[in-house]
């Protein structure tokens, strides 16, 4: 798969389910940039080197390698996702002490 972005916001999906269906991919550090980079098979190249990179990830033939099928199920399955939601909506629904600042706002902050 490749995705030769040069400009964009959000998560990108597609590089996460070409990498879940264990097929080589190709794109630029924009659009990998909320990806982590320890993927063996996810290579990241500027686009006056994209070309060659496609033609290297093509020779090269090398599917997922299990290692990266398990780093992606482990970061984006939908168990996994829910989970983490779940602990997340567990800690800011916790009581707090009355007058304590608000989740994420540091003790310190000033209350204008």
């Amino acid at each position: 798969m490749i995705s030769p972005i040069l400009l964009g916001y959000g998560f990108p999906t597609k590089i996460v389910e070409a990498l879940a269906c264990g097929k080589p991919t190709v794109t630029t550090p924009v659009g990998g940039r909320a990806l982590e980079k320890d993927y063996h098979i996810l290579r990241f190249a500027e686009i006056p080197d994209f070309a060659n990179a496609i033609c290297n990830a093509l020779a090269e033939g090398q599917p997922v390698t299990d290692i990266d099928h398990d780093k992606v199920r482990t970061r984006y399955a939908w168990s996994a996702l829910v989970g983490r939601l779940s602990d997340w909506i567990e800690r800011d629904a916790r009581p707090r002490s009355v007058g304590s600042a608000p989740r994420g706002t540091p003790a310190h902050a000033s209350r204008t």
